[in-house]
């Protein structure tokens, strides 16, 4: 009898379907299979997405857990066998581990495996511990369901702020609803299981609670998609975006993008918020460099030149690579003098170090015009013309120089 009444006190009090609400088992199997066959696409997908195969692949792990452990819980019976409890609640906590790996992936970000294997190493340590037994089952709950919040939580703390920096504050704010809404549905559950821990919060258990976060799952398997789907269409749309204005060899903007930026700068210009000047630079002798070294030769020299471009440049400075050696410069509210000095400041960098090829380092040499807009300037093209015919005065003078282009009236008046 005193055995009998020690059972009694130790019972957990887990509440039965009702007759007038329907089995959840369904419900959740057909969930689960949802899951099962998102984890399918994105794994499909990640035979085409070579670049972001890594990150892909995780998160179809994360939608195969997430399905394999609702299938498990919609096997619960009053058996209540290892795999239906313990396996499926083990599932869950690795799916949003490998949530968390994928973004890490995908925004390349560092890994953390050692905290990884620090929150599913002593979870699974404890399932294990507590076993699928009805007396435990609200520790398991709380663990599950904590550790689950702990993990999304972490996850947004160390993947938003990368993500924004990526692909804007709005956008990202946006796609990271589904992981906030997961989290505080996580968050929520643990709460109610503390609260009250004579009755345990399981899945399979037919109550309002429970239909309601076998919705948030249906939603939410929708959701994270639609989310990972935004996320790939962004880089690639900023990816083509970049290559459509972008130099493929140097990085430095193409002539396309150099003749738009060209034109705001002139119409800032014209409305009076500041004169600008323009730098033409061309390599001398590079075609001794491709006919020596090879063409492979030559686009590292010209890599090499850019790099040294965007070193000495400012911030808001503009260089393009608008020929095979030929460079060109948009230098905001510079004067003369200052152009000078970023110009020749420009000419000695590029001098004053040789460049490492495969044969031995060789010495590259630039020559600058330089122009300064003018009143007397008819349109943004103008400008240009002065500052290359500057180069072309610069080349003949004997290279490696630094050549101020004539003002239009002075240059009309040559051309008369």
């Amino acid at each position: 009898m005193a055995r009998s009444a020690g059972a009694r006190r130790l019972r957990i009090h887990v509440p039965m379907a009702s007759p007038l609400l329907p089995d959840l088992s369904s419900a959740v199997w057909a969930v689960g299979v949802q899951f099962l066959l998102y984890a399918a696409g994105w794994a499909l997908c990640s035979l085409l997405l070579r670049e972001n195969r890594r990150a892909v692949l995780y998160w179809s792990l994360f939608m195969a857990l997430v399905g394999a452990g609702l299938l498990l819980a919609s096997t619960r019976d009053a058996q209540r066998g290892w795999w239906a409890f313990v396996g499926a609640d083990l599932a869950f906590v690795g799916a949003y581990v490998s949530l968390r790996r994928g973004l890490e992936h995908f925004l390349s970000l560092p890994r953390r495996p050692l905290e990884h294997a620090l929150t599913l190493l002593p979870f699974g340590a404890a399932m294990l511990a507590l076993g699928p037994g009805v007396e435990h089952a609200p520790w398991r709950v709380t663990l599950t369901y904590g550790i689950g919040a702990i993990v999304v939580v972490r996850m947004l703390w160390v993947t938003v702020p990368r993500g924004s920096a990526e692909f804007g504050g709005r956008l990202m704010a946006l796609l990271a609803v589904p992981a906030v809404l997961l989290g505080a549905m996580l968050a929520l559950r643990t709460v109610q299981q503390l609260a009250d821990p004579s009755h345990a919060l399981e899945m399979h258990l037919t109550n309002a609670g429970n239909r309601s976060l076998l919705l948030s799952y249906l939603v939410g398997a929708a959701l994270f998609s639609f989310s990972f789907m935004a996320l790939l269409v962004a880089r690639l749309v900023d990816r083509l975006r970049r290559l459509s204005l972008e130099d493929p060899l140097t990085g430095l903007l193409n002539r396309r993008a150099f003749d738009a930026e060209l034109q705001r700068e002139w119409q800032r210009a014209l409305r009076g918020r500041g004169a600008f000047a323009l730098l033409a630079l061309d390599l001398d002798h590079f075609k001794r460099v491709n006919d020596a070294h090879g063409h492979a030769g030559g686009d590292h020299v010209l890599r090499e030149v850019a790099s040294r471009l965007r070193t000495t440049l400012r911030v808001t400075d503009v260089a393009a690579r608008t020929g095979g050696e030929e460079f060109v410069v948009i230098v905001p509210g510079a004067d003369e003098p200052a152009a000078c000095a970023l110009a020749e400041r420009l000419r000695t960098s590029i001098a004053s170090q040789p460049v490492a090829l495969a044969a031995g380092p060789i010495r590259i040499t630039a020559s600058v015009g330089v122009a300064v807009v003018s009143a007397a300037d008819a349109d943004a093209e103008r400008p240009l013309r002065r500052a290359d015919e500057a180069l072309y005065a610069a080349t003949r003078a004997g290279r490696d120089r630094v050549q101020v282009a004539a003002p239009p009236a002075t240059a009309d008046a040559q051309a008369a």
